[in-house]
């Protein structure tokens, strides 16, 4: 069955419960932080459930890939700011969350080709 809402979709679910572990590493970063890396970290995160959500409501196909890429982007950086933290002894175990990360890709990435309804080119990026 179709989804009828953003919610029902497995990405956004994902996209959600990523936020709210990544909200937690950023509230445990060092004070002089909580302006720099843990507000892109925070706002990185939430881009990623909003743009699903957003995509979601579009009409056209076109435009919901806008969206659902601009969140698999967020992505590259949320990846980036974690591996930073990682980088300063700030996040003892990046695995799990870049590992997060990572599926949070690949489903968007299948999410934009199933919504433009075409082929996986060959030799391209394989989610």
């Amino acid at each position: 069955m179709a989804a009828q809402s953003f919610t029902d979709l497995e990405v956004w679910r994902l996209a959600d419960a990523l936020d709210t572990e990544i909200y937690l590493l950023a509230k445990s970063l060092p004070a002089d932080e909580t302006f720099r890396l843990a507000d892109q970290m925070i706002r990185a995160a939430r881009a990623v459930p909003a743009n699903i959500a957003e995509g979601f409501g579009c009409y056209w196909p076109n435009r919901k890939v806008q969206f659902y890429e601009v969140g698999k982007a967020s992505c590259g950086e949320l990846m980036n700011h974690v591996l930073v933290a990682a980088e300063h002894q700030w996040c003892k175990d990046p695995k799990p969350l870049l590992d997060q990360i990572d599926r949070l890709q690949r489903l968007l990435h299948r999410l934009i080709l199933s919504t433009l309804d075409m082929p996986e080119p060959p030799g391209r990026y394989k989610p």
